[in-house]
């Protein structure tokens, strides 16, 4: 058979941008046109629903990274037996998660009248909701086996392609079909069908892409889940870790103040996440990168890719929350309207957190495609307990800013603290050479950004509106690609000083 094609980097990168940026703009639409379409109320309950099901995430069991990184692994030796095995296994495992899914949410569905205030929203609409709920995340984690392969593969083109037809179709069927009565229901049901959606999607190309991709028992082997397994048990507390940080603070404020105090909180995370999405997507596509090159022993060229990607990670999530802190509240007034004065402060502690973790998040995910899970899964799932615990205990006495807060602390101190060195060191980089090589590059672009926002908003009265803040937006774009720009012509030049200087030296 003939190797599947790869992409670039550039190009696997620019895939998922593409699909976020499409993803962003409906979010952007939707998110208000919702709102108002079913009430503060109703959508609160929403968010709180989507919340608690999004916890069924932590049933892929560590699967999914594992899929990634033995894909990637077999698909850089060729080893189309292997990879049949592997997927078959996988597949195996996340049909039975699935079906699980599907029954716990049945469970739920009962219980309904003694989980939440409901806030005056209809018992039987609760219910009918969270069982679409259960069926769409239960087919999804089924089919996401197929996905996770053509990621492996490094189709990130044909992957994220088929996430961005589907986002379409959602938003789509949600403005023809939302209406207030029964909103939760017509959500719910249209989650499903994009999800089905997708699922045929990825099915239908991963057949194409891999020719000798085969299904049946046959290919099971007991070996080879036991491997995976051990992977996984790793692995999966690294989902655990992800998947309660994403989703415990909503669920913590609509235990504790009712689902509809999660809107404000809600705002300032979904800024965050729109943000930060694109930027940790450089890990996502870096992963396979990273097991190929280990596969092939390159442990200098995965430093390179590192460096790289990490600088650049770094570059534009500080960029967005220096925008941010000068644009934030004009953003949040446009997005929402008025009422959520506090979530532009929401959104710049949620914001400082990703300062370091998105670029963290990059290198655990090289690391995860060389293998490196145990060590990682640990560290994260203490900064994990530690979140939720400092989030339970703030929150007491500075409401939501006390949950922000609880985000922000343990990231700080146990990413820097504990992750970094040990990447370090299993990198083979220095404090030094990750100032030079990551950080420093980046000074001279964000400066640049630092400025103009200044210039912007000391001469400009009002930014409030699309069509401003998108000027702000393009203007604060190229003024971060010139310095850029600008930096990487320092950085070369700086290069061929010390070579020439140590050519020099040596004569």
């Amino acid at each position: 058979m003939r190797k599947p094609q790869t992409n670039s980097l550039k190009i696997s990168l620019g895939a998922t941008w593409v699909d976020h940026a499409v993803r962003t703009l409906i979010g952007i639409f939707l998110m208000p046109f919702v709102l108002g379409s079913l009430g503060e109320s109703h959508y609160g309950t929403w968010i709180f629903l989507n919340s608690a099901a999004g916890y069924s995430g932590l049933l892929y069991l560590g699967f999914g990274q594992t899929s990634c990184r033995y894909f990637s692994a077999c698909h850089a030796r060729g080893d189309w037996g292997g990879l049949n095995q592997v997927f078959n296994v996988i597949l195996a495992v996340f049909i039975s998660m699935g079906a699980l899914v599907m029954m716990i949410a049945g469970c739920l569905a009962w219980l309904a009248p003694w989980l939440c205030d409901w806030g005056g929203v209809s018992l039987a609409e609760i219910r009918i909701a969270i069982l679409l709920l259960g069926a769409n995340f239960g087919v999804g984690l089924a089919g996401s086996v197929f996905g996770g392969l053509l990621t492996g593969i490094q189709r990130f083109d044909i992957e994220r392609g088929i996430c961005t037809f589907s986002a379409i179709v959602r938003v789509v069927l949600t403005v023809v079909l939302l209406q207030v009565e029964w909103g939760l229901v017509i959500l719910s049901a249209i989650f499903l069908v994009v999800t089905c959606v997708e699922v045929i999607g990825h099915m239908v190309f991963a057949f194409w892409k891999v020719e000798t991709l085969s299904l049946g028992v046959r290919h099971f082997r007991w070996p080879v889940l036991k491997e995976c397994a051990h992977f996984s048990s790793y692995a999966f507390l690294d989902v655990i870790s992800h998947q309660v940080m994403r989703l415990t603070d909503t669920v913590i404020i609509g235990l504790a103040f009712g689902a509809r105090a999660t809107v404000g909180y809600y705002i300032a995370l979904r800024l965050s996440q729109f943000i930060a999405h694109p930027i940790q997507q450089i890990g996502h596509v870096l992963m396979p990168r990273a097991g190929e090159l280990n596969e092939n022993a390159r442990p200098e060229q995965i430093r390179q890719e590192v460096s790289r990607a990490t600088g650049l990670a770094f570059l534009l999530v500080a960029a967005s929350f220096v925008g941010a802190g000068f644009f934030g509240r004009d953003l949040v007034t446009t997005w929402i309207g008025g009422g959520y004065e506090q979530s532009q402060l929401l959104l710049m502690i949620l914001l400082s957190a990703q300062l370091v973790a998105t670029p963290v998040m990059v290198i655990r995910s090289a690391l995860l495609g060389m293998g490196h899970v145990r060590a990682p899964a640990l560290i994260i799932f203490v900064e994990t307990i530690a979140n939720v615990a400092l989030s339970l205990v703030l929150m007491q006495y500075f409401g939501l800013i006390g949950v922000a807060l609880g985000t922000l602390i343990p990231v700080v101190i146990v990413e820097l603290g504990i992750l970094l060195p040990y990447a370090f060191r299993t990198l083979q980089m220095s404090w030094t050479s990750f100032v030079r090589d990551v950080l420093g590059p980046q000074c001279i672009p964000l400066l640049a950004v630092l400025a103009y926002s200044g210039f912007v908003s000391a001469n400009f009265t009002s930014t409030t509106g699309w069509g401003p803040l998108l000027g702000v937006a393009l203007g604060g774009g190229a003024v971060l690609a010139a310095g850029w720009f600008a930096s990487q012509h320092a950085v070369r030049v700086a290069r061929t000083w010390r070579t020439t200087a140590s050519q020099v030296g040596t004569r």
